[in-house]
């Protein structure tokens, strides 16, 4: 008999409280471990405290926005693997490219639709 794999965990960073609880919701619906953080600051101190497996990250944040916090995730040894997804209401191609460049594997433009978090997370994170 096989061990059952510990759920995946996902930190859901969004500084908009009811995006952050919904998404972090549907995850956890499908057996996801969530977490959530309203602000960047926050994020990095819960993200080296928990490291999570995924990361999904609102770009426009107060005091750390996402693209800071990609990079910062980026220079830890622990985040080596971590999936870092943008999700973001901006749609500018020139964002989508600075995202990737911060760190990001993936750009998902709000309002994202569950099922694909879930392909993206289970294409990545189950590997």
């Amino acid at each position: 008999m096989s061990a059952a794999k510990p759920p995946i965990r996902v930190l859901v960073v969004d500084d908009y409280p009811d995006s952050a609880e919904s998404v972090a919701g549907w995850l956890a619906l499908d057996g996801f471990e969530t977490q959530v953080a309203h602000d960047g600051e926050s994020a990095l101190i819960q993200a080296s405290l928990w490291h999570p497996q995924v990361c999904i990250v609102d770009l426009g944040m107060p005091k750390l926005d996402g693209f800071g916090l990609a990079q910062r995730l980026r220079e830890e040894s622990w985040a080596d693997g971590t999936v870092l997804i943008a999700h973001t209401g901006y749609t500018a191609s020139e964002v989508r490219h600075r995202a990737l460049q911060a760190g990001f594997d993936h750009y998902l433009t709000k309002p994202a639709e569950p099922q694909e978090f879930l392909r993206v997370i289970e294409n990545r994170a189950r590997a």
